[in-house]
């Protein structure tokens, strides 16, 4: 997962330097991330520290070369993840307004819970049926995550 994320840094940078400088302005993620505006606490523009702000065009063409990388060879993890990244704000917010509509989405998003291994009912999850989200969960947790890593 970390070289993944190195080659979207090093994709970002790459694209960095196509378009115009991209500024920091108005941030208006509150809902969906905290920001801080450069000069601010942190003194780091983005969502993140760490993070690189890009354009339209910049996303565009992130999204563009991504997909096709993607297409042609699913396993580029890190082509995946690029267009996940500069595609999902709108399935983002179709999703946080449809659990603003509902009230357990609304509990959700007001408690921001964090989900842990010693909050899951591991037993529970095993009694799903298979292809249901918490099932598949459980079996990504038992392939993929140690007991010390959760």
């Amino acid at each position: 997962m970390l070289a993944a994320a190195r080659k979207v840094a090093a994709v970002r940078a790459r694209v960095q330097g196509l378009g115009a400088v991209w500024q920091c302005e108005r941030w208006q993620h509150s809902e969906l991330g905290s920001t801080v505006h450069p000069g601010g606490e942190g003194g780091y523009c983005g969502l993140y520290p760490g993070h690189v702000p890009t354009s339209p065009l910049q996303k565009a063409l992130l999204a563009v070369g991504s997909g096709v990388a993607a297409l042609l060879d699913p396993y580029r993890h890190d082509s995946v993840a690029v267009l996940g990244e500069t595609t999902g704000q709108l399935a983002l917010r179709s999703l946080r307004d449809q659990m603003k509509r509902d009230p357990e989405g609304q509990s959700i998003l007001q408690e921001r819970p964090r989900i842990r291994l010693s909050t899951l009912d591991m037993s529970a999850l095993g009694a799903l049926p298979n292809g249901t989200l918490g099932r598949e969960y459980l079996r990504f947790l038992q392939t993929n995550v140690s007991v010390g890593e959760a």
